[in-house]
Parts: C-alpha cells; structure tokens; sequence
C-alpha cells in the first residue's frame, strides 16, 4: 500500500506542518518531533481525551461524520552520550569525527562507573509521557489533540532550575480545530491560539475506500503497479534509486542547505545535506533515515513496527470483512541518533526515543 504512505519529513515544508511544529514547540521543547513518522494511510498528529471540564468546553463532540480515529499513547526520551566506537561506529568512521584524530580509548565505550557520572547536563535523561488523539471526518477535516501526561516525579529536573516556568504559561494541551491551534495550561485556561492552515485528507479517504471496497484494486497487478507507481514518483521528485531488492529499497534525496552542526563551521553557514532511507520492498514503511552533511553523518533514524499479535499496535475496521485489508502493523518505535558537540567541543549523540504502548488507527466509514 505505499500509494497510501505519508512520511513527515515529504512535506515538512508545508506551511501548516512548519505551523504545528513551532506551536509544539513552545510547549514540549523536550519532548521529540520526530524527523519521519509513517503511518500506512494517514499522517498522524496525535491527540488525547478530555477529561477536565474546562477543556471539554472547547472542544465539543461534534455531528460530522467520523471517518478515521487514531489514538495513541507514547513515552519520549532524551538523553545524551559520549561518542563510541562500540555503540556509535557509523559516526565515527565521518569524515570529520576521523579528522579529529581522537584515539580509540576517547571513543571507548564508558565503563560502569563514568557511566554513574554525569559530567553535562544533557546527560541527565529526560522522560515526557504523552497521549494523543486524532479525528478524521469524511469531508476531510479533523480534530487533533495531545495533552502531556508527564507524571509529577518525572518532572525533577523542571523542578529543579534556577528560573522555572510559570505553571500558568505551561503548555499542558494542544488542541488544532478548524485550522486554529490552541495551547492550555493544566488549569484549562488559553495560553495562546494560532491560525495553522488547512489541511484536507478527503482525496486520502477516498483513494483509501476504493483500495478496500474494488476487489480488483486488491489484485497483485494492481499492487505491483502501485509499488511501481510510488518508487517512480520518488524518482520524479528528485530522489535517486541507490539499491533495490526483494527486502528493500534504498533511495537518496538531496536536502538542500541548512545551517552546520559542525565546529569548523563557526560561521554556520548553509551546508549541502543529503539524506539516505531504506523502505520495503513495497514502498510502504520507511525503516531508517541518515542524514549526511558531507562525508559525516549527522542523524540517523531507526523504525521499528509492531508484529500482528500487539493488539494495541494494530489497525482495525468497524466492518469486520475488510479488516484483513487494512495495514495491521503500525509503529512501535523510532529511534533518531542526533551528533552534536559540547561546550568543550567534545562530540557526543543526542539519543530521542518516541516508544508507542498504544498506536491504533480505528476506520468507522467501511461500513457506511
């Protein structure tokens, strides 16, 4: 089904995602936005139930014909390390971490006593539990809402600066309604709205129903000619074709230019960046992103999926005689590996962990 595979990183450019993302990232500049996330058939923005009085205000059931329901639940991490030759070998071996000239014993794995040593402030883990929620209706418009349920004994190291936010300015909620976001605090109260755009998933649910209601969209020429359809639209849009075979497809894409995360760059001036991923045979689940910024890699990113028995983890239909027909696996797991340096210019892997207890997608409009 990779005619139906929508990735973040494909239209990261877009005014309305650009939106979202800086909305989030007033709130949870702790919590990861993940670099790619695929889900087979819909992008997911995540949004959680409501429960306190005030916020149920604001966003009321609505009479529009629900299409689509994604519901997810999810713990992010972030952590920083030392650069190592055992844990980290594809960066070490870049063209800069190798013009370092630093020795092996540098890069050795830490010992289990440096390792009960926290020696920067990044390497002090930092874990935000959130629950997300998203509503699809069959005229393409949706609701979204995600809400921190970061536990109060997980929120030390908040607690512990020197200059800690105002609860009140503290984003709790995020709710995205008729293209305006709006950003609670815990008490329920507006902290800030913004218009992001609008988005329509109508042309998606439509293409998705006939994939799942035309016996004859279901046949192995017609999966084979949207495998080939999807593979040849990467190439059109610029991605070049590195590898293929029976497990996998391997395409590289230039980037463009951004600013460098490398020391000698002490200017940061704009860098050419090209990213590698590896996808399935059928185009339809990316498994890893790397991003290089010349002969360095810079970030990678692993996706790994749910097998079909994590009930959580799966998709499924309100008619039971498609179910079979609709993507069952969906993510488990994304790791995204950041190099960065220190203030000492020490370089080190910012480690972002997104782990899904729950990621079900619920299709209502098969049955209509």
């Amino acid at each position: 089904m990779g005619i139906y595979k929508i990735s973040i990183f494909q239209i990261s450019n877009s005014n309305h995602k650009n939106n979202i993302l800086k909305i989030r990232d007033m709130n949870l500049k702790k919590n990861i936005i993940s670099p790619c996330f695929l889900l087979s058939g819909f992008l997911v923005f995540g949004i959680s139930s409501c429960k306190d009085d005030k916020l149920i205000n604001n966003t009321n059931e609505t009479s529009k014909e629900l299409a689509v329901e994604i519901i997810q639940v999810k713990e992010n991490i972030q952590v920083a390390e030392n650069l190592n030759v055992n844990d980290y070998a594809e960066f070490t071996q870049g063209d800069y971490i190798k013009s370092l000239s630093l020795n092996l014993t540098e890069l050795r794995s830490a010992t289990e006593d440096e390792n009960d040593t926290i020696k920067n402030a990044e390497e002090i883990p930092i874990v935000r539990q959130e629950e997300l929620s998203q509503k699809i209706f069959s005229d393409g418009s949706f609701e979204y809402i995600t809400e921190d349920k970061t536990s109060e004994d997980m929120m030390f190291i908040e607690n512990m600066s020197l200059t800690p936010q105002s609860e009140s300015e503290k984003v709790s909620k995020t709710v995205i309604k008729d293209d305006v976001a709006t950003l609670y605090n815990q008490q329920g109260d507006v902290i800030e709205t913004q218009n992001v755009g609008s988005m329509n998933f109508k042309p998606l649910l439509d293409s998705l129903k006939l994939y799942l209601t035309a016996p004859e969209q279901r046949s192995s020429n017609a999966i084979e000619a949207r495998k080939t359809f999807a593979l040849n639209k990467a190439l059109k849009s610029g991605m070049r074709l590195k590898s293929q075979s029976s497990n996998d497809v391997i395409l590289e894409m230039d980037m463009g230019t951004s600013a460098s995360i490398l020391p000698t760059n002490k200017l940061r001036s704009a860098v050419s960046k090209k990213a590698i991923m590896r996808f399935s045979s059928d185009m339809s689940k990316m498994y890893s992103q790397k991003i290089y910024e010349g002969g360095q890699l810079v970030q990678s990113v692993e996706i790994e999926y749910a097998t079909g028995s994590e009930s959580n983890l799966r998709s499924v239909a309100s008619d039971a005689s498609i179910s079979s027909l609709i993507p069952n696996t969906n993510i488990k797991l994304i790791k995204r590996k950041d190099l960065m340096f220190n203030d000492k210019g020490k370089p080190m892997i910012m480690n972002y962990i997104e782990s899904y207890t729950k990621n079900k997608v619920i299709y209502h409009f098969l049955n209509k």
